[in-house]
């Protein structure tokens, strides 16, 4: 005999559809309890609709969900006779709170996934602008190259002019270094400027990105949460539910109207 002791189910609108049960298969003695002086099986040890001991079928949640209830009172041994005068005490299951409450979670996994496609395309937006940024520096590292060796071309004109005009060969060789150095310095210079906003771009752009991923990671955590609340809201009704249907079979038990007799 398999007892459950977990089951989970989710409402697809039209009927609750069992998602996940957990139980075991019990094969030693039943633990029997006296019911108004009868011995009969507590509810907490069935074997679920359609098992029975001593003649008695005992509904499962799922059954008490999903079976018309006349049936599952059939199951157990009354006959309408014997439950027509308490017929406006019968519990049903009324699936109102459980729809808000799935109508509620749709609404905050609608909520999430568009803070996450916010997120996303603020990512997808650095990574682009990212992207130019590298574009545009790579394009100044070579202008400033190129400045810089027509700069050297124009310093080795003048040192050859220089030494056209007549000034003496150490003095030009000078006034080149001279010229040369202050374009290498300027060149590196600048360089080093491009360099370093480079390097902070892309700082600022791993930190956005890092700081996106994390709040994705923060939704996904919502959305988990939200899950949970929506499955123990609708499994507190549904418990609940249970509640009042054994106790209005005890409140039978009382009045003299005992389920397989």
């Amino acid at each position: 005999m398999f007892i459950t002791t977990k089951a989970e189910f989710i409402w697809d609108g039209e009927k609750y559809v069992e998602t996940h049960t957990e139980g075991y298969e019990y094969e030693g003695e039943l633990e029997l309890a006296f019911i108004g002086g009868r011995q009969s099986t507590t509810r907490h040890t069935t074997p679920g609709y359609g098992g029975s001991t001593g003649g008695v079928s005992f509904p499962t949640l799922e059954d008490l969900l999903g079976m018309d209830i006349g049936s599952i009172f059939s199951g157990m041994g009354f006959t309408d006779e014997e439950i027509s005068d308490y017929d406006y005490m019968v519990p049903e299951y009324d699936p109102h709170f459980a729809n808000l409450a799935f109508d509620e979670y749709t609404l905050d996994l609608e909520s999430i996934g568009l803070k996450q496609e916010g997120f996303e395309s603020q990512m997808e937006t650095a990574t682009n602008l990212y992207d130019l940024t590298k574009e545009s520096q790579s394009a100044d590292l070579y202008s400033v190259t190129q400045a810089g060796e027509s700069k050297g071309y124009e310093a080795f004109g003048q040192e050859s002019a220089a030494l056209a005009g007549g000034l003496g060969g150490t003095r030009a060789r000078r006034i080149s270094r001279v010229g040369k150095e202050a374009i290498e310095t300027g060149v590196e210079t600048e360089s080093d400027r491009i360099r370093r906003a480079g390097e902070q771009s892309k700082v600022q752009y791993e930190s956005a990105i890092d700081e996106s991923e994390r709040a994705i990671d923060a939704l996904e955590v919502s959305r988990q949460a939200s899950l949970i609340d929506y499955e123990k809201t609708v499994s507190t009704l549904e418990r609940d539910f249970e509640t009042e249907f054994w106790d209005f079979i005890g409140f039978l038990d009382e009045k003299g109207i005992k389920y397989d007799d």
